[in-house]
């Protein structure tokens, strides 16, 4: 839904419909969502320096982030819609996009 920025979840059988439909969070966001560049940037690396999301529905569901401040990545619980892509289905994930790469391009070269 572009109007509200959020994507919804649905069932396609298969039949009919158009071309509003994404298999991903990222492409319907990527495709529709005038904030795609914050939330699913191009560069990969880039979304593990975003801070954590916890969404704006009520589910419960635990996901992995990462923590530029702690240099790791840390559980949470994500509530099912909206966030950020900053959001991983498991830790080892969340080590192989984020970790020891995060911060390189974000480190103080001052003085």
């Amino acid at each position: 839904d572009a109007d509200k920025d959020s994507y919804y979840p649905f069932r396609y059988n298969g039949e009919g419909g158009n071309s509003n439909r994404f298999i991903t969070e990222k492409q319907c966001m990527r495709n529709c969502s005038h904030r795609a560049d914050q939330l699913f940037p191009m560069d990969g690396k880039q979304i593990c320096v975003l801070p954590r999301e916890p969404g704006q529905c009520f589910g419960h569901y635990l996901r992995y982030y990462y923590s530029p401040e702690h240099h790791t990545c840390k559980p949470f619980y994500w509530t099912g819609c909206v966030g950020n892509g900053n959001r991983f289905l498991s830790l080892n994930r969340c080590n192989a996009t984020c970790y020891n790469s995060a911060d390189k391009g974000h480190e103080d070269h001052s003085g």
